[in-house]
């Protein structure tokens, strides 16, 4: 394996992404010597997943390692070293998900130093703080702004023995307050699965009051947006309000999923801006404002649209509203050739077609994953999102056509309603929300309204899956904010079924 990944590092790519499979993990002893060799002088982004990392790999990521890296994921790796640092000089952006520590004795620990570090990404099991510990150095929290702490669930597997739930959770309460104060200077700060049933990990590690604490919280006197999911807040909100005390900047607040709060709920709505027609002129293009261009009526701009504020980028990722009816020349000539949303400007570029959009802006923005690790509900998901534009064109066409419900359409709604049984750990496709339910929800929005009162037929009458479904989607803020109302929906379809064309809308 190594042979072949030094034969592909001879070429000099910009980018590396190194995999295990099937529960194998790859051994990287060779690397460091075929770095050495001149093939990372261009590599700015290494994604390391199921790899184990032996001692030699250490000095790769400290200083000088790798000479240009910008972004580095290191996701179900084995660390082979007691101590490790990720102190690189060119490195921006880390991420960091359920590595494992070889030793599960005197553990392992990761001191992150990078000067230029702006992003930030951990994911872990509360019970593998018992064998690694992370910590910032005062160098890398200098130029930090975002920061994402997701707190998994406890899945044990043959690398966790030694890490089972030890009865004093002191050390690991401690670490996780010492790590959590270290982001005090980020603008961004995303904490998710500080749940009840993980201690009341939120106030503990909050509230200056809990007995893990052996330092006040600290101020975040740069804290603009802050965003808790799957999180409980106390009782009457204590702990949060105590906490907002020392943040003096915030902007933006949003609870999703949060206990004591009711369900998914969100503190601030997002005030929308208007949508640009032809006489309009465009906002300052390329200056490396991150852009999401859609339309309110589309569904497939509203994807793109759900995946942002379920990520909680309102801040990161400004949108621009297009009148498809009154399409700006601008657009098309300056921004996407296809003319169509949605899209995003990002990087100096432009990516759109949303269901490879959502994608897009899953894995490479900060916020809670939108597609799981489990290799089982991955492939669930990947098969779902292809299926979508099958399922969309089936449940179109009678639409369009004017004809009664047609066998086609039927059947893909019952296989929707099927697909929603499949793992009963939630109401949605893969029991937890993903960029699959995002993909389908839009879609159904319309559906409902449409054959309501266009075909008098309930497309959840005797479906009890996707009834229940379409509520829990209901609840949810992030996606609530992007519906229209009905009686708009249905005056658009209205006007464009009599025309028997969708042509503003691309299929």
């Amino acid at each position: 394996m190594c042979r072949w990944i030094c034969r592909g590092l001879k070429l000099s790519p910009a980018a590396l992404d190194l995999s295990g499979a099937d529960g194998y993990r790859v051994s990287l002893t060779s690397l460091p010597h075929c770095v050495s060799g001149g093939g990372a002088r261009r590599l700015t982004r290494l994604r390391l997943d199921s790899v184990l990392l032996q001692r030699d790999f250490r000095d790769l990521l400290g200083p000088g390692g790798l000479p240009v890296l910008e972004d580095l994921e290191i996701i179900n790796a084995v660390l082979m070293s007691k101590i490790w640092w990720i102190g690189s000089d060119t490195l921006t952006s880390l991420t960091f998900v359920n590595a494992y520590c070889h030793s599960t004795t005197s553990g392992c620990s990761v001191r992150i130093a990078a000067p230029r570090l702006a992003s930030l990404r951990l994911e872990f099991p509360l019970v593998r703080l018992a064998t690694i510990s992370f910590k910032m150095t005062s160098d890398a929290q200098a130029c930090l702004a975002q920061a994402s702490i997701r707190i998994l669930d406890q899945t044990y597997q043959e690398d966790d023995v030694g890490e089972r739930e030890p009865d004093d959770n002191e050390d690991k309460m401690r670490d996780l307050c010492s790590l959590i104060d270290s982001l005090s200077s980020v603008t961004s700060l995303h904490l998710s699965g500080f749940q009840e049933t993980k201690q009341l990990l939120l106030r503990q590690v909050l509230d200056e009051a809990n007995p893990w604490r052996l330092t006040p919280v600290p101020s975040f006197p740069n804290l603009t947006s802050l965003v808790l999911e799957d999180c409980d807040v106390g009782n009457n909100l204590r702990t949060l309000w105590l906490f907002l005390r020392s943040t003096p900047a915030i902007k933006r607040l949003a609870l999703n999923s949060c206990g004591r709060c009711g369900v998914r709920c969100s503190v601030t709505k997002e005030v929308l801006p208007p949508a640009l027609g032809a006489v309009s002129e465009p906002p300052p293009l390329f200056d490396g404002t991150t852009r999401l261009y859609i339309c309110y009526i589309c569904p497939f701009a509203q994807r793109a649209w759900v995946t942002r504020n379920c990520k909680g980028l309102q801040d990161e990722i400004k949108l621009v509203a297009i009148n498809l009816e009154d399409k700006p020349a601008w657009y098309k000539d300056k921004v996407y050739p296809q003319g169509t949303v949605p899209s995003l400007e990002h990087n100096g570029k432009v990516t759109g077609e949303s269901l490879d959009l959502m994608k897009y802006i899953d894995s490479n923005f900060q916020g809670p994953a939108l597609l799981p690790q489990d290799p089982a509900k991955r492939q669930f998901a990947d098969e779902l999102i292809g299926y979508a534009d099958a399922f969309t064109k089936a449940l179109y066409a009678p639409l369009i056509s004017k004809v009664d419900m047609s066998d086609e359409a039927v059947a893909a709604l019952d296989k929707i309603e099927a697909a929603l049984s499949k793992f009963s750990d939630g109401p949605f496709f893969l029991g937890q929300l993903s960029l699959a339910d995002i993909a389908y929800v839009t879609i159904l929005e319309r559906l409902q309204i449409y054959y309501s009162h266009v075909r008098n037929y309930e497309i959840a009458k005797d479906r009890p899956n996707l009834e229940k479904f379409i509520e829990e989607m209901n609840n949810i803020e992030a996606y609530k904010q992007t519906k229209n109302q009905p009686l708009i929906l249905l005056d658009f379809a209205k006007r464009h079924l009599k025309a028997n064309t969708f042509s503003l809308i691309k299929f």
